[in-house]
């Protein structure tokens, strides 16, 4: 099994998104989430949320999108795109900050912009699941949790210098 098949990828020769999933925080088991819903608009920032407390849980699910960035022997770059908001927004770095901290949103897709580009930087095996670290191609920084591995319901995803905190780990469920 290849390592994209592993953790629920699939190939950078697929073009566009082909399957959704939700995207769990391993520290907390809240999924990636649009605050708002998916009446949300450009700039609605991206939370973590009970899984249990959708009722639309198009708000919650993420598809990856290879069909746009050149593969690079170092790294397989792509966007991690919404299905609740008709596929057009994508995770995106707020501001296009550097800065440990910045708030992650959801952005209207654009392929060249370096900010909605996301990698693996880390796949590592807790409690028998596999989890994944992502990590931005505009400024290195991960994603995390504003309040770290104890983060409330309803806490932003931010961008932070990538470290090993199970606040910044993510598990991929169908």
């Amino acid at each position: 099994m290849s390592l994209l098949a592993l953790v629920g990828l699939q190939s950078p020769a697929q073009a566009a998104v082909t399957s959704w999933a939700s995207l769990y925080n391993n520290a907390t088991g809240n999924v990636m989430a649009i605050k708002g819903g998916t009446g949300a608009t450009a700039g609605a920032d991206v939370i973590q949320w009970p899984p249990a407390a959708y009722t639309n849980p198009q708000d919650q699910y993420w598809g990856r999108d290879y069909s746009v960035f050149p593969q690079n022997s170092a790294n397989t770059y792509f966007a991690l795109r919404t299905a609740g908001t008709a596929n057009q927004f994508a995770l995106s770095v707020d501001g296009n900050s550097s800065a440990n901290g910045a708030k992650l949103v959801q952005w209207w897709f654009k392929f060249d912009n370096m900010f909605e580009q996301w990698s693996i930087a880390r796949v590592v095996t807790v409690n028998g699941s596999t989890v994944v670290q992502y990590q931005n191609r505009g400024t290195g920084k991960c994603i995390a949790l504003q309040g770290g591995s104890t983060a409330p319901a309803g806490a932003p995803l931010i961008q932070f210098t990538c470290g090993s905190g199970p606040d910044q780990l993510w598990k991929t469920r169908s």
